[in-house]
């Protein structure tokens, strides 16, 4: 499974899937909800506190508030987001062992199935036949 890190988040709009709790500081106190399907905002950043991560969002008046990261949260474009992921880890790897042997190691079990159901399936089939 892919890792999705901050920096394909920054800048994206969230929204809430159900009740999202808003906080002034990071694990401070609740200043307002944001309910199913609104949006939170745009990502400006994001602070880890005590173990969790809360994603930083501006205001109109540029004064920062948080939200911390839950599954509560939609990321519209998230399936975009993890196919660039896995295309970037395919290239990078495509990189370090070379076009042949990266090819090579991904299909050379299909192609030996392939071959040896090639030379049975004929003898099984005549067998079968008489």
């Amino acid at each position: 499974m892919s890792t999705i890190t901050a920096d394909k988040v920054i800048n994206k709009s969230l929204y809430a899937k159900g009740v999202v709790n808003v906080y002034n500081l990071p694990g401070g106190a609740v200043t307002r909800v944001i309910n199913d399907g609104g949006l939170i905002g745009i990502v400006y950043s994001y602070v880890s506190y005590n173990g969790d991560v809360y994603w930083q969002f501006k205001n109109a008046y540029g004064v920062p508030f948080y939200v911390k990261h839950d599954t509560n949260l939609s990321l519209p474009g998230l399936d975009e987001i993890v196919t660039k992921i896995k295309d970037e880890n395919i290239a990078k790897q495509i990189e370090q062992k070379g076009a042949v042997n990266y090819y090579l190691q991904k299909y050379l079990p299909w192609i030996v199935g392939a071959v040896a159901v090639a030379l049975i399936f004929p003898a099984v089939y005549k067998s079968v036949k008489k």
